[in-house]
């Protein structure tokens, strides 16, 4: 889980603002929690203020399913939060990389894309709404050393293009796919959509 954004453009650090009763973090948590019977482990990159809230706030799911890694230098880019998490997992067979900042992404949403890299084993497998890819991602541990190459502040998404005949994509029918919380108006937006939801999409049958 990418959660080691400088939240620049929001003020404050975002991942920790209240929304719908709780933090806009811990519903990306709730949603990686609901699959820890596929997932062999979690690996959160996150602050040091952030990782100090989990310590003292315990994340869900089971004990000892989240692992967290400090990012001391953000100011790298989200490539380096990259490198970080597949350090952290040296005998993964694959990568499910979520972002933080993407509250309501759905369950079926996160589902459908497991089911696809499952059955057909692409090198990338990933979610699309509206025309758009956006995480959550499965990247095939046969790129490791491409995600340890990447550098700045680029993200899996630049591997779309070098390999697209290995990219397998599932549209889905989420409105959360691609609400990511930046600003405050985001945060706002999301408040609202939240409301409107009953929750939020993930909680929808």
């Amino acid at each position: 889980m990418l959660a080691a954004g400088m939240s620049r453009r929001m003020g404050f650090n975002k991942l920790l603002a209240p929304l719908c009763g709780k933090r806009v973090l811990w519903h990306v948590l709730e949603l990686v929690a609901r699959f820890e019977g596929v997932l062999e482990g979690a690996v959160v990159v996150t602050s040091g203020e952030v990782a100090d809230v989990l310590r003292r706030e315990r994340p869900p799911g089971r004990r000892g399913l989240f692992r967290v890694v400090v990012n001391r230098e953000q100011w790298r880019g989200l490539s380096h939060s990259i490198r970080l998490g597949v350090e952290a997992s040296p005998g993964a067979r694959a990568y499910l990389f979520f972002n933080g900042d993407r509250p309501f992404v759905s369950k079926h949403t996160v589902a459908r894309v497991l089911a696809l890299y499952m059955a057909r084993r692409p090198l990338i497998a990933a979610p699309m709404a509206g025309g758009a890819i956006a995480p959550p991602v499965v990247v095939d541990s046969r790129l490791r050393g491409e995600l340890l190459r990447l550098s700045g502040d680029t993200g899996v998404r630049s591997l779309f293009g070098k390999y697209r005949d290995s990219l397998a994509v599932v549209e889905v029918d989420d409105p959360g796919l691609h609400l990511d919380v930046d600003t405050p108006e985001d945060l706002e937006r999301a408040s609202k959509m939240c409301s409107q939801l009953g929750g939020g999409p993930r909680e929808k049958p």
